[in-house]
Order: C-alpha cells, then structure tokens, then sequence
C-alpha cells in the first residue's frame, strides 16, 4: 500500500501533508448532521449524493453528515482506536493508521455496519 502511495501524486501528497481523523474531523462531521437536522427531517437511513448510489438527490446527506451518523449509531469515538504498535518506519506506522482511520469510512460508503 505504501509503495503504491509514494508512486501517486496524490498519494506523495497524502504521506507529505499526513491528514488524520481527529476531533476536527469528527466535529465537522457532527455540525454537518446537527445543520441536516436543522435543515430538514431526517429517518434513519443513511443516503447521500455519491458517485456509489449514482448522485441520487433529494432526502440525501453530505458524506460528513453520514460519518457522523454512524459514529452515533456505533458509539463510536475515532480517537478511541488505540495507537499503531510495533512498526518502527515512521511513514509505514502513518499508512497503516491511515487504513485503520479509513476503514471505517468504508462502513459508511458501503452502509454496512
């Protein structure tokens, strides 16, 4: 995967800059479904615009939005995932916190728990 990165520009640019799901992400997520609550009347489900379910409109929500929503339905706290253990390169140690971060971001693409 690593390797894979550091030959995508994009990618370079990702173990350049080193983004991470911390409390700014999950804060932004939870304003983009506080202002959707605000918005509208939302149900249970999670449907937003995305190139998966073909940019389907209407009672959709921002990817945020749906981030947020699954992290209340699990309870769950991105910044309780315990630390990388026992890599040693640091740029391998950031890549593979990256795939644990980003997994979860699958859950809510896919809209399986």
């Amino acid at each position: 995967m690593m390797t894979g990165m550091e030959r995508d520009d994009v990618g370079r640019r990702i173990l350049r800059e080193r983004p991470i799901v911390d409390d700014a992400v999950a804060k932004r997520a939870f304003d983009l479904l506080q202002q959707r609550h605000e918005d509208e009347n939302i149900g249970t489900d999670i449907h937003f615009h995305n190139p998966i379910n073909n940019g389907a409109r209407g009672k959709g929500m921002t990817f945020g939005a749906a981030y947020a929503k699954f992290m209340q339905t699990h309870e769950f706290d991105p910044n309780s995932r315990s630390s990388v253990r026992f890599v040693s390169d640091p740029n391998l140690s950031y890549v593979m916190t990256r795939y644990r971060q980003s997994h979860d971001y699958w859950h809510v693409l896919t809209g399986l728990p």
